[in-house]
């Protein structure tokens, strides 16, 4: 079977000066992302089920093979990603004003993250929590036990690439956003971690939506 590398993309908020976004904001942001994952899609008709508690996934009435998708957005940041071999997680997060994020580490970081947290501040926090929530979401076992992940194994990711052999996981700053991506490839293949560092490089010309 040939795996492909998964499909990215992430949309940044217009700076258009006048620009206000704000009434029907949830329901802008929603289309927004949903439109970044229907853009992925290969030509067909696909519809997308899921949301709030429920992981989103896409379902066609061609007997076709649906890809996994993953979405995700922060503010006006909205992300989205297709793996058409396993499984696909995506998290984005922008800084909080009012994020108490060297409380959160204390209660969920492992020492080594808690010590950079204290030297790197904001930035080292949203890394080592979007790469947790990302690995959650690839649906396997859920954010406790991505939570529960080695500490070191988590930092290695802030800048390069954390796995395990099943799935791998990497992060990137873009602007004020934070953005991690796993990927639980089926089969999986040692060449993973170089097709997620691609896919994730290759977002650095952002859509905007205006």
């Amino acid at each position: 079977m040939t795996v492909r590398p998964p499909r990215l993309a992430v949309a940044a908020p217009t700076n258009k000066p006048g620009n206000d976004r704000k009434d029907n904001y949830p329901d802008s942001i929603d289309l927004r992302t949903r439109t970044l994952v229907r853009n992925l899609l290969p030509p067909g008709q696909w519809d997308l089920g899921g949301g709030g508690q429920t992981r989103p996934h896409v379902t066609n009435a061609h007997g076709l093979a649906c890809p996994d998708i993953s979405l995700s957005h922060s503010g006006d940041w909205a992300a989205a990603a297709l793996a058409e071999n396993g499984r696909i997680g995506i998290d984005l997060e922008v800084p909080h004003r009012h994020r108490n994020y060297a409380a959160m580490a204390e209660a969920y970081f492992s020492p080594e993250e808690i010590r950079a947290v204290a030297a790197d501040g904001e930035d080292a926090f949203l890394a080592f929590w979007t790469l947790r929530e990302a690995v959650a979401k690839l649906g396997q076992d859920g954010l406790a036990a991505a939570l529960a992940l080695d500490g070191a194994a988590i930092i290695a990711g802030r800048n390069g690439l954390c796995g395990n052999g099943v799935w791998v996981a990497t992060h990137r700053k873009l602007g004020n956003a934070h953005i991690a991506v796993a990927w639980a490839p089926l089969p999986f293949t040692t060449k993973a971690g170089f097709m997620l560092t691609t896919a994730i490089g290759a977002i650095s010309g952002v859509c905007t939506y205006t």
